[in-house]
């Protein structure tokens, strides 16, 4: 539970951590954009909910940005009680320049905002560039936020050329985007993988269509009321009520752990899952991922030469917020 909620491995066996390596569901042990982006957006929705219930007052203010205040301060506690890792630092820049960008209705999810945020890193701890923690981090969120700018730029093209977006069903639309988002992080991180455990996995993006939700929908809110209620419960003194409201939330949050932990062994155990490679080397990474830099710096002039315009406006529509966006993963 504490690995899950924040990012503490402390009490975790190294045969259950080598066993969520081995399923590609090791990122959900360490605080990413999946805990980050619930906890500072889900506070921010919390409070724009709890202000319409007055609508009186939210007519007259901002309310948007103020529950984007109270989300960043919610998110930089968090960072505080996870003991301040990588992981947890680059989430949480990565969320505040994003709620920034929504305070000053400027543009959200952008690469120079993940450039911004491994230069603030980087310049208090230059040796994070060497840890794992650091490039499978950034390398997820950078191909994340460049294929999700890339997806805007078709979609604003569609428009402009009067053709209508294909719509699908709300569910089958969430599985698509789950399922492309697993398989482009999966791809990013796969050579630093590679070279620092001399492992990877085939089966993350079928682990993460379960462990994901699971997480995210089952285990982390209960987490989340559990510690509310045991708040509550102390502040009344352990009364009737909130013990057996906050016995049945652990129930809940503990059964989802094994659910989770049920759905790691068994792709732990399916042939191929944990493979083990030979480490490519530093120098044919940055090999690598060089000439990866220099097709996608060609592609995207290709893109925006004719239509400079619609680069701009695309920008506007990812700053305010467009559907099924790679929140989980940055």
């Amino acid at each position: 539970a504490a690995a899950l909620l924040v990012g503490d491995r402390r009490h975790i066996s190294g045969e259950v951590y080598e066993m969520f390596q081995r399923s590609g569901l090791a990122h959900l042990l360490a605080i990413s954009g999946l805990h980050m982006g619930l906890l500072c957006f889900g506070v921010i929705q919390l409070v724009r909910f709890a202000g319409a219930m007055f609508p009186g007052w939210a007519a007259g203010v901002a309310l948007h940005k103020y529950a984007a205040v109270v989300g960043l301060f919610a998110g930089a506690g968090y960072v505080l009680i996870s003991g301040m890792p990588i992981s947890a630092l680059r989430a949480f820049i990565m969320a505040g320049l994003l709620i920034a960008a929504l305070l000053l209705d400027r543009l959200a999810l952008t690469v120079r905002n993940v450039a911004l945020a491994a230069m603030i890193i980087l310049a208090l701890n230059p040796a994070a560039l060497f840890t794992a923690s650091f490039q499978l981090s950034f390398a997820a969120t950078a191909a994340l936020v460049l294929w999700y700018e890339a997806r805007m730029r078709q979609a604003n093209d569609k428009s402009a050329d009067g053709r209508e977006r294909t719509q699908l069903p709300r569910v089958l639309r969430y599985v698509v985007a789950l399922s492309v988002t697993s398989l482009i992080a999966g791809a990013a991180t796969l050579p630093f993988a590679a070279q620092h455990f001399g492992m990877v996995t085939i089966w993350g993006v079928a682990a993460n269509l379960l462990g994901i939700p699971l997480t995210g929908l089952w285990i982390m809110p209960a987490g989340l009321v559990v510690a509310l209620l045991e708040g509550v419960s102390q502040l009344a003194g352990g009364g009737e009520v909130a013990v057996s409201g906050l016995e049945g939330a652990r129930w809940v949050m503990e059964t989802g752990i094994l659910v989770l932990v049920a759905v790691a062994e068994f792709f732990a155990g399916l042939p191929y899952a944990g493979w083990r490679v030979l480490p490519p080397g530093y120098a044919l990474l940055c090999l690598g991922l060089g000439g990866w830099l220099l097709a996608l710096l060609d592609a995207q002039r290709g893109e925006r030469g004719p239509q400079h315009g619609a680069g701009h406006e695309t920008g506007h529509k990812v700053g305010h917020g467009a559907q099924d966006g790679p929140v989980s993963a940055i």
